[in-house]
């Protein structure tokens, strides 16, 4: 949302996804650990958008594991 901020006193004229877009083209070699369980992704938004940005991993052992293999990758 336009003008959102984690800060209460904070107001921003880009929208958060425009700031993770920037983290990602600033960073090409960067991931998204997810806490939430892969099957809950498509009922939440937020979490397709982010997907859009980088590539996500749920932010368990198994997850942890193909997230270090596609960094490898990325080499």
């Amino acid at each position: 949302m336009t003008g959102g901020s984690i800060h209460v006193e904070e107001k921003t004229s880009k929208p958060s996804y425009k700031r993770l877009q920037f983290i990602a083209d600033t960073f090409p070699h960067s991931i998204w650990l997810n806490p939430k369980m892969a099957y809950e992704w498509p009922y939440t938004r937020t979490i397709s958008i982010v997907r859009d940005i980088f590539p996500m991993f749920e932010l368990t052992i198994d997850g942890l594991d193909s997230a270090v293999t596609h960094m490898m990758r990325k080499r």
